[in-house]
């Protein structure tokens, strides 16, 4: 319950708390996969609202569904999820903190990504890790804004969030500090913030492999039969795209061929 309801952060604390020990965030979630296999026989179908109340559910995005429509399941972070069909409304979902650099190497990346089992010397040196401090999280909608001329016109919720961010950043930002901007490739994010921020030297864009990495295993899905070598082709590409091979993996995919039916 404390997983599901809360960050895996704050989910291990308070069990800490509960139980005068210490808590990984990969043992909370292995411990959470196992019992979570025994949820289905326990949920209860979801209520039916009145037409006119929204219902709100955690998604990538913020979506806004139909009344009566409940929860698809989820798929494993590398598989694509299915669209969701319904009266919907997209959010923009920004997040901006500050947090001590923490190098990782595309090996330890991958192996987190991937679940693999950690030593205690890997796990202690992860409760090392620098923590984010002064977290916001807000999701925005499109608003209106009168023209000055009596007209309402439409501002984009990406637009919302990006004056948001730079808000954000005006307020807590020191001289010369460092400004890492995460988002993923969809291009209008990109666009939208070349019209609010100048990309200096001391700005690092990244963007966010969790994304490419869903594209990469839906082409393994067409390249390998099994899930062990779906994994393995998915698990191998990623290592060349953290290394910086990203021309040579897109290069190799299109020269491949499918697997037979």
């Amino acid at each position: 319950m404390l997983g599901v309801d809360q960050a895996w952060e704050q989910a291990t604390t308070n069990l800490g708390q509960i139980f005068g020990g210490r808590f990984s965030v990969d043992t909370a979630e292995r411990i959470n996969g196992r019992m979570g296999t025994s949820a289905g026989e326990f949920e209860r179908p979801a209520p039916i609202r009145p037409a006119k109340r929204s219902c709100w559910w955690p998604r990538r995005g913020l979506q806004r569904r139909a009344a009566g429509q409940g929860r698809q399941p989820s798929n494993c972070r590398f598989r694509n999820r299915e669209k969701n069909p319904g009266n919907r409304r997209m959010a923009t979902v920004s997040s901006v903190y500050s947090v001590d650099p923490h190098v990782r190497t595309p090996e330890e990346i991958t192996a987190a990504l991937f679940r693999d089992e950690r030593d205690p010397k890997a796990e202690a040196a992860d409760r090392q890790r620098p923590k984010p401090k002064n977290k916001n999280t807000t999701a925005h909608f499109p608003e209106q804004s009168d023209d000055g001329q009596g007209k309402a016109i439409s501002i984009s919720g990406i637009h919302v969030a990006m004056a948001w961010i730079m808000g954000q950043i005006n307020l807590r930002r020191r001289a010369g500090q460092v400004l890492v901007v995460l988002m993923d490739g969809q291009v209008s994010l990109w666009e939208t913030l070349k019209l609010h921020l100048n990309f200096g030297a001391r700005t690092v864009p990244v963007l966010d492999v969790l994304h490419a990495l869903s594209y990469v295993w839906k082409a393994a899905s067409l390249f390998e039969t099994s899930d062990a070598k779906r994994k393995a082709f998915t698990r191998e590409r990623l290592l060349r795209i953290l290394r910086g091979d990203v021309r040579g993996v897109i290069q190799g995919l299109g020269a491949a061929k499918p697997a037979a039916a």
